[in-house]
């Protein structure tokens, strides 16, 4: 589970680098999932600034995404081990933290 864990939010390059875990399959295409992966980081490191940065705005739509993210990691995390799912199954993940900065923006008149 924690090389799951690992293996969704870092690098396969830096998670097999350090000795955490070991993932296989790929078929070459390991330079596509691991620019995906720092996206994916990018994106997240966005989503939780800009919403530290405005949490006087806090919506119950930013609030119901914000579990709804949780609430779909933790299972991701949990059972799978096969990378190509993770792979996939983490664009879930990539939609709730691209809308939530959406949800916490200024009103609009």
């Amino acid at each position: 589970m924690i090389a799951t864990a690992l293996v969704t939010f870092l690098p396969r390059t830096v998670v097999e680098m350090l000795g955490l875990a070991h993932v296989g399959g790929g078929r070459g295409l390991w330079l596509i999932v691991d620019s995906d992966t720092l996206a994916f980081d990018a994106l997240l490191v966005f989503a939780v600034v800009y919403a530290i940065r405005s949490r006087r705005r806090v919506t119950p739509l930013s609030v119901m995404l914000i579990l709804l993210f949780v609430f779909t990691a933790i299972p991701i995390v949990y059972v799978v081990n096969n990378f190509g799912t993770l792979f996939r199954l983490r664009e879930m993940l990539y939609l709730i933290a691209a809308l939530l900065p959406l949800t916490l923006g200024p009103p609009r008149r």
